[in-house]
C-alpha cells in the first residue's frame, strides 16, 4: 500500500504516526527540504540528494566577496555590501539561524531568484522569478541540473542518464517515477483532494484509492470529491473523521458506489 502526500510536513508526519505498518510505503511528490529515510520522492531519488547532515548556519552560505552577513532585529538575516542589502535569509521554524531559503534581490528589492536549503545542509534548487512573479523551480544534484518545474506552463523536464524527458506537470512526473521502480497496480491512501488524487486518477485502472479525509468542509462537500462520489475513477473508500460531514455525505449520495465510513479505526475494516 502506498500512502501519497503532496509534500513532507507536520500533517504528515502526524498521518505516518497514525498509519504505522511494515506494508505501508509513503510517497512525496514534492520536495520542500526535509524528507525522512524510507519516504519515497522522486526529486530526492533524481537528484541523489543525501539525507544526512545538519541545517547550514546563517554565516555559512556562499556570498560574493566583500559582503557579511548581518542579523539585526528582523525575523530574518541579510547579506549586505556597503551597506546595501543584497539578500535575505530565512530560517528553519524552531531552529537557530539554520538556513532554509536566501532570497537574492534586485536593486529596487524585489526578489530576483530564491536558493533553497534543506534541513541536511544542501542547497538543493533555485526559484527565479520574473516581474516579481514565480515562473520556474530547477533542482540540482551535486554537479549541475536535474530537473526544472516551470510554474506557468506546469510543464516539468527531467535529465536522467544523458536522456531528457518533459512531463505535462508534476503528476506525470511523479508516475514516470513510480514505473521506474516497479510500484504498478499499488492501493493507495490520499488525506488531499489535489495533487495525490491527480496522480491516484492518472493511473487509475480501476478505483483502488482510500480518501482519508482530516480536513474539514468549508463551502459544502468539494468540487473533487463531488466528482469522484458521481463517477467514481480512483477512490473506493472516503473515511471521514466528522460525523456530521459524514452524514452530510450519506444524505447527498445515498447510491455513490464509494464506501463512506467513520473514523480512522474503519481503515482496517
Amino acid at each position: 500500500m502506498l500512502v501519497v502526500i503532496e509534500s513532507y510536513d507536520k500533517r504528515n508526519s502526524d498521518l505516518e504516526a497514525l498509519l504505522q505498518g511494515n506494508s505501508i510505503q509513503y510517497l512525496s511528490m514534492t520536495y520542500q527540504g526535509e524528507l525522512p529515510t524510507g519516504v519515497l520522492c522522486p526529486f530526492q531519488y533524481y537528484c541523489n540528494i543525501d539525507l544526512n547532515g545538519r541545517a547550514r548556519f546563517f554565516n555559512e552560505i556562499e556570498v560574493p566577496d566583500g559582503c557579511e552577513i548581518r542579523q539585526d532585529n528582523h525575523p530574518y538575516g541579510e547579506v549586505r555590501k556597503d551597506g546595501f542589502p543584497l539578500a535575505r535569509i530565512f530560517y528553519w521554524p524552531n531552529s537557530f539561524r539554520r538556513v532554509k531559503a536566501v532570497d537574492w534581490l534586485n536593486r529596487d528589492l524585489s526578489i530576483s531568484y530564491t536558493e533553497h536549503y534543506d534541513c541536511y545542509g544542501t542547497q538543493y534548487a533555485k526559484t527565479y522569478y520574473l516581474h516579481g512573479n514565480v515562473y520556474q523551480t530547477a533542482y540540482y544534484n551535486k554537479h549541475h541540473e536535474v530537473i526544472q518545474v516551470n510554474h506557468i506552463t506546469k510543464y516539468v523536464m527531467l535529465q536522467d542518464n544523458n536522456k531528457k524527458y518533459l512531463f505535462p506537470s508534476i503528476v506525470e512526473f511523479n508516475s514516470h517515477y513510480l514505473d521506474e521502480l516497479g510500484l504498478t497496480d499499488q492501493p493507495y491512501i490520499i488525506n488531499s483532494l489535489s495533487y495525490p488524487l491527480f496522480l491516484c486518477r492518472f493511473r487509475a485502472k480501476e478505483a483502488n484509492t482510500t480518501l482519508l479525509w482530516q480536513e474539514r468542509f468549508v463551502d459544502g462537500i468539494p468540487g473533487n470529491m463531488i466528482v469522484e462520489l458521481e463517477q467514481p475513477k480512483a477512490i473506493h473508500t472516503i473515511i471521514m473523521e466528522d460525523k456530521e460531514e459524514y452524514e452530510q455525505i450519506l444524505s447527498r449520495y445515498p447510491s455513490t458506489s464509494i464506501k463512506v465510513k467513520l473514523g480512522i479505526e474503519s481503515l482496517h475494516t
